[in-house]
Formats: C-alpha cells, structure tokens, sequence
C-alpha cells in the first residue's frame, strides 16, 4: 500500500479534516520516512500528527507501525515495529541507533567512564601528595600576606583523599604537628572566629587554641567546634598544668 502524499499535502492545505494517512497496514519505508521529515519541517509536527493516527483507534497502548529505520551511526537498515510516540520520536529527531551500535555506544562510554575515574584517582593521589607535601611539612609556613580566610580555604580537603590525610597526621609525632602551617592556620582562624578573646575570661592575652576532644583529630578543619580558645592562665587551670608546651 503506498502511502498518498499528495493527498496528504492537499489535506493539510485545504484543513478540512482529519484524512488518515499512515495506518498499521503500511511498511513505512526509508523513502516515505524521508517525505514525511519533509512534511513535517513544511507543516509542523502536530499536522503531520494528525494524518499519521488510525482515526483516533491508533494508541501508544495498541497497534504498532512496520518501519524501515536506518542506524545514524553504521547507516544499516533495520525493520523496526514502533508505538505511535517511539514512531513519531524517530520521524522528528533522527536519532534511532541499532542494537549493535547501542552495545558498542554503551561498552564506549563504559571504557570512558573508567579512563575517567582512573584520571580522577591519578589526579587527587597527586593532589593529595601536594597537600601533604605543603600543609603538614613542618619546614614549610605561609607566604607573607595571605589572609587567614584565604589560608583556611587553601587546607580544605575539597576532592582530596581526606582519609589519607587524616591518616598522615594521625601518624605524626604530635609537636611536629603544632608546627605545621595547616594547624597554624586552624589556629589563626580559631582566634579570629572567637574575636581573639579567650573563650572563658575573654582575656585577649597569650591566646592558644586547645583541643576539647580529640575525637576528630587529623579532621579538625571540619570539626572546629571541637576547638577551644584560651589565655594562658584558663589554658593552665583547664590541664591543671603551670608548665609544658600549650596548644
């Protein structure tokens, strides 16, 4: 049954009324696939619409078009049975891929998507190592300048291995630790926090940041809560110390 594109052309010209054009007994070739795309960049899809359902019996639910579908990558012609929405899908945008082009697609992006976290696990190892190689190097500091914001957002672990670098200061020897520029920037921006008051007698003398728990330690950038500022005098009463190296 070949398919009346004048018909069709007249049909959507005079608007008279719904003629139906395409019906589940037509094999819709490539040809007539072609025409109609051309249809429907001259009148519009809903027109186009109009004269490919059954009067109205044709649904997503029901009947089925036979359609010649040409693959848009391999260019092979497979016979394909559609839904009225997977039929006008193809007519609009082209897109239909074969089973054999989908599989490779799929294996494609699969080899993508491990090239690129294999990446990602390269670049924050590298970026790990950066890390540790400049903020918990006890023979490192920071430049002249840099703004205590501007030092806190630089320690932020972000995408790093932040298990690594808990790790890494867990293993610490705990003085050399105190000496790095990543807790001297903890504790610089503690003091800033709190108004470089001493958190229990608002004293601003000889202030120094002391760990309430060490729960978090080698994680403090996340849990500055766990953090306390005090003068040397609460620090002292608060270790019930009166010497020793202070926090």
């Amino acid at each position: 049954m070949e398919i009346d594109f004048k018909g069709f052309e007249e049909y959507l010209d005079a608007r008279k009324n719904r003629k139906v054009f395409i019906t589940k007994d037509n094999i819709i070739k490539q040809s007539d696939v072609e025409k109609i795309r051309e249809l429907i960049r001259k009148y519009g899809k809903v027109n186009t619409v109009y004269c490919i359902k059954m009067g109205g019996a044709l649904s997503d639910s029901g009947n089925r078009f036979t359609v010649e579908m040409v693959c848009n990558k391999c260019r092979n012609v497979i016979i394909g049975y559609l839904k009225l929405c997977d039929f006008i899908e193809y007519l609009v945008n082209d897109n239909y891929k074969c089973d054999d082009c989908m599989r490779a697609k799929r294996l494609e992006d699969r080899k993508e998507q491990l090239a690129e976290r294999e990446e990602r696990i390269i670049t924050t190892a590298k970026k790990t190592d950066d890390y540790i190689s400049s903020y918990l190097n006890p023979n490192s500091s920071w430049n002249n300048g840099v703004k205590t914001k501007e030092k806190i957002s630089s320690i932020e672990y972000g995408y790093l291995d932040a298990e690594r670098i808990r790790n890494y200061i867990l293993q610490m020897d705990y003085r050399t630790f105190l000496a790095t520029p990543y807790w001297k920037a903890i504790t610089e921006y503690k003091r800033y926090k709190v108004g470089y008051k001493c958190e229990l007698c608002s004293s601003s003398v000889s202030l120094a940041v002391h760990h309430k728990t060490y729960e978090h330690h080698g994680n403090e950038i996340n849990h500055l809560d766990d953090l306390v500022v005090l003068c040397k005098s609460c620090h002292e009463k608060f270790h019930d110390i009166k010497q020793g190296v202070k926090e």
